[in-house]
């Protein structure tokens, strides 16, 4: 299942975004849907406010797994 995720995340980038540069692995996958699955649990207002350096706002979970940035390249 991860490898047809990333499979067709990939040829999506590629065909409808024209985006030949980017390229996503099974395990980049894994930690998407790990921060994901973490947004359910633990709500924020905005996506980005799981890698905020606050201590009541950001979700080490998150901090761990990958950045902010490339949590947002991969959305």
């Amino acid at each position: 299942m991860i490898d047809h995720i990333t499979f067709q995340s990939n040829l999506y980038a590629h065909r409808e975004c024209n985006n030949r540069a980017f390229t996503v692995s099974p395990q980049e996958i894994r930690q998407f849907i790990g921060v994901i699955l973490l947004s359910g649990y633990n709500c924020q207002p905005e996506a980005k406010y799981y890698w905020s350096t606050q201590p009541d706002m950001g979700a080490q979970g998150a901090i761990s797994c990958m950045s902010r940035n490339r949590f947002m390249e991969i959305k």
